[in-house]
């Protein structure tokens, strides 16, 4: 009997250690896979809203837009370069924002797509633009062309991460929103088309837009990552007051 009751003290007190340790490496790796998450999701936000607060205004060039509906967006920036052949070459770029199909899991890809936009136009006129780009020159034999699209894929769950304990291995991705903010009428609109005639957007872009990025953790509840960014060019006077005093002649 006293064995018995000795055996009986040590299991438990095991039982206790070992239900004790689990709880703090599943509250640990909680811990890791949570702060992965709201560090990718700040990450994805803030670097869309970087990418659209360089939107241009329509009316600054050569068939210049911006396009959006709840879950995509479009529109035309400046590339000033950057480092390595798959770069798109310095310039106007189109820049989009969009959701994939879902993945076998339900979960979404974000895409980011960046395309020439001098390109596209020529592909619109009929115009074969084979430029060469000199900073991409190895030599005059062999010269290669700066790529003229550049997909990027911020957020995805591949096959067989789900199993993966690593942190951030599997970015479920359930939704991405915007809307657009138009001072004008002073309201939030669903969707913005700078071509849309007599609709108050034309040969517009929007003074803010909303980003709302919908991630769900590893026990499947959701954690909305919400930004608004101020376009500057959407002002055709950005300086506050500049117009209140009458000019002059004083420089």
């Amino acid at each position: 009997m006293e064995l018995l009751l000795a055996v009986f003290i040590f299991g438990f007190i095991v039982l206790t250690v070992y239900g004790v340790l689990s709880r703090a490496i599943n509250a640990r790796q909680v811990g890791e896979e949570r702060a992965e998450l709201y560090a990718q999701g700040r990450e994805v936000v803030l670097r869309i809203a970087s990418d659209i607060e360089g939107a241009l205004l329509p009316l600054s060039g050569d068939r210049i837009f911006f396009s959006g509906d709840v879950g995509k967006v479009e529109f035309v920036a400046m590339n000033r370069g950057g480092y390595g052949l798959n770069r798109v070459r310095p310039g106007q770029v189109l820049i989009e924002y969009s959701l994939d199909a879902p993945d076998q899991n339900g979960y979404f890809p974000l895409i980011r797509v960046e395309q020439d936009f001098k390109h596209i136009l020529n592909e619109a006129d009929g115009i074969d633009d084979q430029q060469k780009d000199s900073a991409f020159d190895l030599n005059d034999d062999n010269e290669p062309q700066a790529p003229t699209e550049q997909v990027q894929v911020f957020l995805d769950c591949p096959p067989g991460a789900v199993l993966s304990d690593l942190p951030g291995a599997c970015s479920r991705v359930a939704g991405l929103r915007f809307r657009f903010y138009d001072d004008a009428f002073g309201d939030w609109r669903d969707y913005w088309d700078s071509f849309e005639a007599d609709s108050g957007m034309e040969d517009r872009i929007p003074d803010a837009v909303e980003i709302v990025l919908v991630m769900l953790d590893e026990q499947a509840r959701e954690h909305e990552f919400y930004t608004v960014v101020d376009l500057p060019l959407a002002k055709a006077n950005p300086t506050p007051g500049a117009d209140d005093e009458e000019d002059d002649g004083t420089p």
